[in-house]
């Protein structure tokens, strides 16, 4: 009976660690999608996304705010 109840809170906190790590990930790629949307329909006056990481978002992040430094200086 002890074992089930361990194994019930492992599960529990491993989803609930799961959910924190999936959230943490897909925040500023929400935020990346939604300007890359006004992009795709011609509106350049959007922010820079400020970069916290260095990991892959991170470079995702600067890639995206030297992208967006080019085609505002193409479109002038």
């Amino acid at each position: 009976m002890n074992l089930i109840i361990i194994f019930i809170i492992i599960v529990t906190v491993s989803l609930m660690i799961g959910f924190f790590i999936a959230s943490y990930l897909s925040k500023p790629l929400s935020g990346i999608s939604g300007q890359f949307k006004k992009i795709s329909k011609g509106i350049l006056d959007v922010d820079k996304i400020s970069v916290k990481s260095k990991d892959e978002i991170g470079e995702l992040t600067n890639s995206y705010n030297e992208m967006i430094d080019y085609l505002k200086l193409k479109a002038d």
